[in-house]
């Protein structure tokens, strides 16, 4: 039975074998000694025929071996090769076909007899490694492509081991640049990475690793590395566990190191000054702000809540006109708008509202400028409280417009003194030439009058030019009287002061003057202040000037007019004014009216030559007293006779009536 079922049993398992090496990828094919192929599977004439130029072959029985495995391949003959030993051989070959492609073919061979024959057979595996091959060539073009990488990459690109000394099973060359040790050092084991940590970063280094690690995250370090000779640098790290994917294995640890040295110390810096920055902003008396280019506020310093009374987390994103004073909002906002045309630094003083609603002066200076993190523009300020800078400044210029007008005031001092000056040259000049002429006319006057005074002796009053001699007598003592203020134009006469009560001294002026007053029907109101003091002045040229004050203002006033002549106490002094209801004097005679022989009334008016106020102010200088004028066209006038306080006897020195 055994040898009956032989031969079925066979052909089974030959056609098993088949199958497999089909599903394999892999043509077997058998050949003489001699290199005659006796069989072939549908595989091996695919794979052998693939690539033969021409028509193949429906079957390759009978065929040549080295026809189709050795032309155009390389090596060749390649039976040859296959069947120099009993041993099995492996042999791969490459050939450039006619398309231009690269052909690989692996050939396994061994010799053994024919179960059927019993004669030696050469059996031949033949499989296709064209891709293998490609596959193989692309992982090696893989692993120069990241050798080259790996050498030229800024950076230390390590593989080590997860053990005590992180041994190394790669590292590129650059840790010579960044330790200073060469690179066998490392990757011999003689040196671990290990020893060039700082202590006090070694155990938190290894705890971060080995919490990443069993979080399977990557893990990222910076820490200090001791170079050659004992300098230590700051270093950086990027790394990760490699783990077996099924079976979640830690296999080793691959990372980037990076020295940060420079970075970390210009880190510091910066942090430093930030720091420094920081506390200058937060500890300034002035207010830093922040603003976008729509002006509202981004940032606020501390400071806010010492100058407005507001803490800076209320006044951010709110608008900046909101706490500007109205009056100012619309000229803020152009103001702003011509900032964001011409960037530039600008200063501005506005009011800015406090908490309480007040408002307090600040001086703004602003700046726009790129934000670097955002790559926005902004607009950085400066406030500075300028309250009492501002107070100071008005109080200075009230200051200077105050000196400015006593300087002025001064000036026109000076210029009216220059001009008194003047005129009491061009007065004493005057008054010497009519003294002169008053002591060449007083003597004949004088004979003059005693004949009218014999000859009106000897004039009955019933004679009919009894009147002739009456009148000359008066034209008489009317030149005398012209003579004598003539006279007194040079040099007033002298008259000791006396005690007299200048309410008594008005009403006798008064009421001596009642015949002019009655020409007009002027009324004439006298007063007299209750706490008048008594005036210790010449009684004659008290009454001289104030005569000549009351006729001015009767000769300026209208008919039914009203003259005011009164005394009060001014201060220490005592003012003396006598005021009409005229039209006032006219701008242009004003400066005038005080000089010798000035009037304005006609040549045919013979009672006056324009002596009385100059003769009046000359009288008021010689006793220290001032004579003032005030007037406005059609208003009137008001003359003012202030006595000195030398002039002046207080109350409590006054004696009993």
């Amino acid at each position: 039975m055994e040898h009956a079922n032989a031969p079925t049993a066979m052909p089974s398992l030959t056609h098993w074998h088949e199958q497999t090496l089909r599903f394999a990828g892999v043509g077997m094919c058998r050949c003489t000694l001699d290199g005659m192929i006796v069989y072939a599977d549908a595989k091996a004439q695919e794979i052998l025929c693939a690539r033969h130029a021409g028509k193949p072959p429906a079957s390759l029985r009978g065929e040549r071996f080295d026809t189709f495995a050795s032309q155009g391949f390389s090596p060749a003959p390649a039976f040859d090769i296959l069947a120099r030993s009993m041993e099995v051989r492996n042999l791969e070959v490459c050939r450039t076909g006619y398309s231009g492609l690269t052909h690989w073919i692996r050939f396994d061979a061994f010799t053994e007899k024919d179960p059927a024959t019993g004669a030696p057979m050469v059996q031949i595996l033949v499989q296709d490694i064209t891709h293998q091959r490609e596959t193989e060539e692309a992982l090696r073009a893989g692993e120069r492509r990241f050798r080259l990488l790996a050498e030229n990459i800024p950076g230390v690109i390590f593989l080590c081991r997860n053990d005590a000394r992180f041994t190394m099973v790669f590292l590129n060359h650059l840790i010579e640049a960044i330790t200073g040790y060469p690179q066998e050092l490392f990757l011999t084991g003689r040196m671990s990475i290990t020893d060039l940590f700082h202590p006090d970063d070694t155990a938190e280094i290894r705890d971060r690793v080995a919490t990443a690690l069993q979080e399977h995250a990557p893990f990222h370090l910076v820490h200090r590395l001791r170079r050659r000779p004992g300098e230590w640098r700051w270093v950086e790290v990027h790394g990760a566990g490699v783990f077996e994917e099924r079976t979640g294995e830690l296999l080793f640890l691959e990372g980037v190191l990076h020295d940060v040295n420079d970075r970390h110390d210009a880190q510091a810096a910066l942090e430093e000054s930030e720091a420094h920055h920081r506390f200058l902003a937060q500890n300034s008396m002035d207010l830093i702000v922040r603003m976008d280019t729509d002006g509202r506020f981004l940032y606020l310093s501390p400071a806010s809540a010492t100058l407005l009374g507001l803490d800076p987390g209320e006044m951010v994103n709110r608008p900046v006109c909101e706490f500007i004073h109205p009056d100012e909002v619309e000229t803020l906002r152009a103001f702003h708008g011509r900032m964001k045309e011409n960037p530039g630094r600008y200063t501005v003083e506005h009011r800015l509202r406090r908490a309480d609603g007040s408002y307090m002066w600040v001086e703004t200076n602003l700046h726009m400028m790129l934000n670097d993190a955002t790559g926005t523009e902004e607009i950085i300020a400066i406030i500075r409280d300028v309250t009492e800078q501002r107070r100071l400044r008005e109080e200075v210029q009230r200051h200077a417009e105050s000196l400015e007008a006593i300087v002025d005031h001064r000036t026109a001092q000076l210029r009216e003194l220059e001009a008194q000056r003047a005129e009491m040259e061009k007065l004493a000049a005057t008054g010497r030439m009519a003294a002169g002429v008053a002591h060449e006319i007083n003597n004949p006057l004088t004979g003059i009058r005693n004949c009218l005074l014999l000859l009106g002796k000897n004039v009955p009053e019933t004679h009919p030019d009894r009147q002739f001699v009456d009148l000359a007598q008066r034209e008489i003592e009317r030149i005398t009287r012209i003579v004598r203020q003539m006279s007194q134009l040079y040099r007033p006469e002298t008259d000791t002061a006396s005690r007299i009560q200048l309410g008594s001294e008005m009403r006798d002026i008064c009421l001596m003057l009642e015949p002019k007053f009655a020409q007009k029907r002027l009324t004439v109101r006298v007063s007299a202040a209750e706490d008048l003091p008594d005036a210790l002045v010449p009684a004659g040229h008290m009454r001289q000037i104030l005569y000549n004050l009351v006729v001015n203002a009767a000769e300026a006033s209208p008919e039914d007019g009203i003259i005011t002549f009164r005394a009060a106490p001014a201060g220490e002094r005592i003012e003396i004014q006598v005021v009409d209801e005229g039209d006032g004097i006219a701008e242009d005679i004003l400066p005038r009216i005080f000089e010798p022989f000035f009037t304005t009334k006609g040549p045919g008016d013979g009672s006056c030559m324009g002596l009385g106020l100059s003769v009046s102010r000359s009288l008021a200088h010689a006793m220290n007293a001032e004579l003032l004028v005030k007037t406005a066209r059609g208003a009137g006038t008001v003359f003012s006779l202030v006595l000195p306080v030398t002039a002046t006897i207080p109350r409590t020195e006054r004696t009993a009536p």
